[in-house]
């Protein structure tokens, strides 16, 4: 897309003064131009693997891949900028429901009929370490579980050695 001219990176200062990238994308030409292009590289990769043209795939392969090649020093600024804007992968904490009382209240189905239902509350957890532990600890609290957790785990110790 960048070769085709759909797509445009500028490297910027970003906000906090650290370089940063604008990625632009030309949405009209998308569909003649980008698609073009992409016809274009599928059709050159292949034309190279039907004919087994080593040497042609070869020059495919580096021309898109190669960091020593002058024209693609760009993509070595790109992935540091990338690698330095990298934000850490979200924490997906599990909530638990919560037991209030041994009493029921008479609660509205989806259907529209009336039923005790105990009274819960859902407990979240901050999305982080400690989080997840609590999360776990509070939900797994009779120790016979341990024992059942540690069976499971070694009996799939052999599908997970190193």
């Amino acid at each position: 897309m960048i070769e085709s001219g759909v797509a445009n990176v500028t490297v910027i200062n970003g906000t906090d003064g650290k370089p940063d990238m604008l990625i632009r994308l030309d949405r009209k030409r998308i569909l003649t131009d980008g698609k073009r292009a992409m016809a274009d590289f599928l059709l050159d990769l292949q034309f190279f693997m039907s004919t087994g043209d080593v040497e042609g795939a070869e020059a495919l392969y580096n021309r898109y891949t190669s960091l020593k090649l002058p024209e693609n020093q760009r993509f070595i600024q790109w992935h540091k900028i990338a690698v330095a804007r990298r934000k850490p992968n979200p924490l997906l904490v599990q909530p638990n429901t919560v037991l209030l009382s041994d009493s029921l209240t008479e609660t509205q189905t989806i259907e529209g009929a009336w039923r005790n239902f105990p009274k819960i509350q859902l407990k979240n957890y901050n999305a982080t370490a400690e989080g997840m532990i609590q999360s776990f600890l509070d939900r797994y609290t009779d120790p016979a579980i341990d024992g059942m957790i540690l069976a499971l785990a070694e009996a799939d110790l052999d599908d997970f050695a190193v």
